[in-house]
This record gives structure tokens, sequence and C-alpha cells, in this order.
């Protein structure tokens, strides 16, 4: 018989020890976002330019990843359902407020289903893009945000799986 068993628990995150003798699993350990419920969002923004598509990264210090330079990632936050109506509103509210573009919830967001990050968290990314080609910058905002020319400047694997399935939905791919 499976069991799951918390081994360590905080408002923030959980710790999961399954056992599944049937199946040969004796210790399998993977993390909860407790706090988010397990869900984040991912958000790739892009424009297309002469035939080229240039993506909007995050530029942060990311401390677990390196010490020693920023790292390029997509932006993402954990959803808050009680927050939120629905994650069309946090996002348009996200991309406001971090690079400053108002978009329309009903058109300019594309859903790209969704992805698990890594075997050792059971967090599930709700992925989306955005097309900014088109639309002005409403405001100007303090972001760490920078256009790049190719998403293998990026240093996390969410944001390849974002790129792939932009690819796939722009039909530029099978």
């Amino acid at each position: 018989m499976k069991k799951i068993i918390p081994i360590y628990g905080s408002n923030d995150i959980t710790i999961y020890k399954i056992s599944y003798p049937e199946k040969d699993i004796n210790s399998f350990i993977y993390t909860h976002e407790t706090r988010y419920e397990g869900k984040f969002v991912a958000v790739l923004p892009y424009k297309i330019i002469e035939d080229r598509i240039q993506y909007l990264l995050k530029k942060d210090m990311v401390y677990c990843w390196s010490d020693k330079q920023p790292i390029l990632y997509p932006i993402n936050y954990g959803f808050e359902s009680k927050k939120f109506e629905n994650m069309e509103v946090s996002i348009r509210n996200k991309i406001f407020e971090e690079i400053g573009y108002n978009i329309d919830i009903n058109n300019d967001i594309i859903d790209l289903g969704t992805a698990f990050n890594n075997t050792s968290s059971d967090s599930e990314y709700y992925l989306f893009a955005i097309d900014l080609t088109d639309i002005e910058k409403s405001k100007t905002v303090s972001s760490t945000c920078i256009w790049v020319d190719s998403i293998e400047d990026a240093n996390d694997t969410i944001s390849y799986t974002l790129h792939y399935k932009l690819l796939r939905y722009l039909k530029q791919i099978d």
C-alpha cells in the first residue's frame, strides 16, 4: 500500500516521503509549496521583429542557483487562488507591475498548458505567453527584465519548456 508521510512542514513548504512497497519504492522524497498550493504561473512575453522572436526574461540573482552572476528566467510567481478570481487577472496585474504593459486578458494571453519543473517537487506550472509586438508600454517601471534574442540565454528548464510550446503554438515546429 502507498504511504505518503510528511517529514517536515512549515507555512511555505512541506517535505514528503513516499513509500510504495508493491512498486519497489521505499523512500522517494519531494517538496510541496504549501503557501501557493503547489501552483505557479510562468509567463514568456515576446515580440516579433523582422521575422525574429525576442523574449523578455527576468535577470536577477537567484542564490540557490548562483551567487556569482544574475540568472535569466521567465516572469513567474506563485498563484494564490484566494487573492485572484482567475489566472488571467493575476497575469494582467503581474505584467503591468513587472514590465509596465497593460494587456487585454481576453485577447493577449496565450495559454500554453502546464508542466512540472523537476522530479523533486510536485509544483505545477501554468504556462502562458504574451505577444507584445503591437502593444505599447503603458508605464515606466523599474524592472529587472531584459530582451534577449535567444532563449539559450536563459538558465532554467521552464524557459525552454515555454519556448518549445510557444514555437509549437506559432507553428514554427511540429
